[in-house]
């Protein structure tokens, strides 16, 4: 228990430190939310969207998943599908993004379990099937002939941002706010070794540093996806 005592210790002392504007903020809060953005982020514990971003509560509403994986609209999957609903038609939030990170043990988890082109598990084994949202990711990888390259790990992560916001497309509430002209879509990896972010440039067709104020366009999202 000393790990959750450390916890409840944190919170008890986060409540003291609050003052008076603070806790106004949070009152008001208490009403309802309007955040900016949604944001489909990895469980990995490092990696936390609002820390990373500077965002205080109320600004992001933020999906969390190993590997930070959109299910195809196809699958049935809804998971993922009615927090993206409930973001985007009910919150009417203004941007989308789907945000991976280096080192992503997902990602490497997804090699080791379709590298050699099987899927070979239990049916009813979570996480290989829940992988499986990935696959294409690495297929693309190997179309490209990256996953023979040193870097192999970062492109994947790239290359899964991509592809999962070429999956969002398919969801009837995000298509339907692009025709609108009411969200943008933005494609960002998080380097945590030096603790800042990359996002992607449409001149150059990759993952830069920079104030990662532009967009991906739908068009563009789906150029880049051949799966």
């Amino acid at each position: 228990m000393k790990g959750i005592d450390r916890f409840l210790d944190g919170h008890r002392a986060f409540a003291e430190s609050l003052g008076v504007d603070e806790r106004a903020v949070l009152k008001g809060l208490a009403g309802g939310q309007t955040p900016d953005a949604v944001v489909i982020g990895c469980s990995d514990s490092r990696v936390i969207p609002e820390l990373i971003t500077n965002a205080g509560p109320g600004s992001l509403f933020v999906v969390r998943n190993v590997a930070n994986l959109v299910p195809p609209h196809v699958s049935g999957n809804t998971s993922v599908a009615a927090a993206l609903d409930y973001a985007i038609d009910h919150l009417r939030v203004s941007h989308l993004v789907v945000l991976g990170h280096y080192g992503c043990g997902g990602m490497k988890a997804v090699r080791d379990f379709f590298a050699d082109g099987t899927h070979d598990h239990e049916p009813r084994e979570a996480l290989p099937t829940w992988l499986a949202y990935g696959r294409d990711s690495w297929d693309e990888l190997v179309a490209s002939g990256d996953h023979h390259s040193a870097d192999w790990h970062a492109r994947l992560v790239e290359e899964n941002v991509l592809q999962q916001l070429a999956n969002a497309l398919d969801y009837p509430s995000v298509r339907r706010a692009l025709d609108e002209g009411r969200l943008q879509l933005h494609a960002w990896v998080y380097d945590l070794e030096h603790a800042n972010l990359r996002f992607w440039d449409s001149r150059s067709k990759r993952f830069v540093e920079g104030d990662g104020t532009g967009a991906i366009s739908a068009a563009e999202v789906e150029s880049e996806d051949h799966a």
